[in-house]
């Protein structure tokens, strides 16, 4: 299999965009094989062939075509076959894709300022604290947060991006988020971080605290910082302190949730996180008041069910329940008018027989109008 070299010649060297655009986005192993490729196309005429370049980067066959392919899908290099087997690979001139925004075509905005101090190349990411560790998919949210307002991230300007360059705030936030990300921020990356602090004002404060908060969870792709940072926003959320108040008010309602359901041994399901917001910021019900109606739900059913205590807190917010006493007065108040409705019919005296209706025990019935 013969390598042609269409874009580099007399030395080896990786293009500023490979590295800048399509080396973020890409697989370790793909990397290896195409700056692999490109050292041996300096001895091209001396060919290579797919299980000579397996051998040497200790790959299956099938690991380098799925790079190969996957290259050749960016554009990047072309496959020439024959009968199906591949013959030769070409490397193209690397050039910005046509998704990409366009600032990139246009300025190199990863070169930032000279940062204030520099990172210790053995610093370790910075370690939770132990309860936090402990909690750390539990209270990181399990998908992105539904939000109205703003929609989506706007593309910043090549002129705005200069600007940033010369800000000391940014260029702060950039070296942390590299720091905990662990990496050489991409393209998608700045342009967040370039949103949320001139479109929606973060402070730097913020936004560090968003990628801390987000690596700490287990979730640094762009996609999920992007969603909790527009769900901060859209709940008013504006400084870091505020962030980390919500959030220990968000692990705490969780843990108490699970506690009370017996939940052990994993964190909430998406449909039940949504269940405790719904409570907290729908239903307004303070976090006893929860507790207080799934105790009712356990006692009612013996197992967990946010549908059932979900009829309890809408029957209790419909009442204007707002305390545990409230509650269970509430709840006295059911039991007496449930029993008078219970109360069996004076029995026929021309009849011993008395048909006594089966009363529902699954919690199917219970869920019904009337058995919340």
């Amino acid at each position: 299999m013969l390598i042609e070299n269409n874009s580099i010649s007399g030395f080896t060297a990786v293009p500023n965009l490979f590295l800048d655009v399509y080396m973020p986005e890409a697989g370790g192993e793909f990397i290896k094989v195409y700056l692999y490729l490109i050292r041996a196309a300096q001895q091209a005429s001396s060919g290579i062939d797919i299980c000579d370049l397996a051998d040497r980067l200790h790959y299956t066959e099938k690991d380098v075509l799925r790079a190969l392919r996957y290259w050749e899908k960016q554009g990047i290099l072309a496959l020439t076959e024959n009968g199906g087997d591949i013959v030769s690979v070409s490397l193209l001139p690397v050039e910005i894709p046509q998704d990409t925004s366009a600032w990139m075509k246009e300025a190199d905005v990863l070169s930032m300022p000279e940062r204030k101090t520099a990172a210790p190349a053995a610093e370790a990411l910075p370690a939770a604290e132990p309860a936090e560790t402990a909690h750390a998919a539990e209270t990181a949210p399990a998908e992105a947060p539904a939000v109205s307002e703003p929609k989506g991230v706007r593309a910043i300007s090549v002129d705005e991006l200069a600007g940033l360059q010369s800000d000391g705030d940014f260029a702060e936030v950039v070296y942390v988020a590299e720091m905990f990300l662990k990496r050489t921020l991409s393209s998608k990356d700045v342009q967040l971080f370039a949103y949320l602090y001139k479109d929606l004002g973060f402070p730097a404060e913020l936004i560090e605290y968003l990628v801390e908060y987000c690596v700490n969870g287990g979730h640094a792709s762009y996609r999920y910082m992007e969603s909790v940072a527009l769900g901060w926003h859209s709940e008013g959320i504006r400084t870091a302190e505020e962030a980390k108040d919500a959030h220990q008010e968000y692990s705490t309602e969780n843990r108490r949730v699970m506690q009370a359901f017996g939940i052990s041994g994993r964190t909430l399901a998406m449909k039940e996180k949504q269940f405790v917001k719904r409570w907290r910021k729908e239903l307004g019900m303070p976090l006893d008041v929860i507790v207080e109606a799934i105790n009712v739900t356990m006692t009612a059913t013996h197992q967990p069910s946010f549908e059932y205590t979900d009829r309890i807190l809408a029957d209790w917010q419909s009442r204007g329940v707002k305390s545990v006493s409230q509650a269970k007065e509430a709840q006295n108040a059911r039991k007496i008018i449930r029993k008078r409705q219970t109360a069996p019919e004076k029995p026929d005296n021309r009849s011993r027989l008395v048909n006594f209706e089966q009363r529902p025990a699954d919690l199917a019935s219970l869920l019904k109008d009337g058995n919340w």
